[in-house]
């Protein structure tokens, strides 16, 4: 009998160490697009000022929520990857390194949009 609960224990212990190294390796390309991102947001803080550091923190957070509920989705869907004979895991970085590649252009781009309109307002 104690042999049986010994030898469950191990198999327990052993899945979730399996379940904390895939957590991990789901969490971690997230957490340096954080950390960048955040990066970022500091270097912004720090060295803009006026209203081009207020479009820009504004589009950085925009864009970022943007950005964590698109990796919410595929976290959602991510067992369709596995029925299609792929690799989650692979599958899973590769579409939020491809959403990340996009993210400063698209802040960049809605800066210098609220930049247009704001010096169309100052000429108008």
């Amino acid at each position: 009998m104690n042999q049986e609960i010994i030898h469950l224990q191990r198999v327990i212990e052993g899945n979730n160490t399996e379940i904390r190294s895939t957590l991990q390796q789901y969490t971690a390309l997230v957490e340096a697009q954080r950390r960048q991102i955040s990066q970022w947001r500091e270097d912004i803080l720090n060295g803009e000022a006026g209203m081009i550091r207020q479009f820009t923190l504004e589009a950085i957070d925009h864009f970022w929520a943007e950005h964590l509920a698109v990796i919410s989705d595929i976290r959602e869907n991510i067992h369709l990857f596995r029925l299609a004979g792929k690799v989650p895991i692979d599958q899973f970085h590769s579409q939020i390194h491809r959403e990340f590649s996009t993210l400063k252009n698209k802040i960049n781009a809605a800066v210098n949009t609220s930049v247009r309109q704001l010096k169309k307002v100052d000429a108008g």
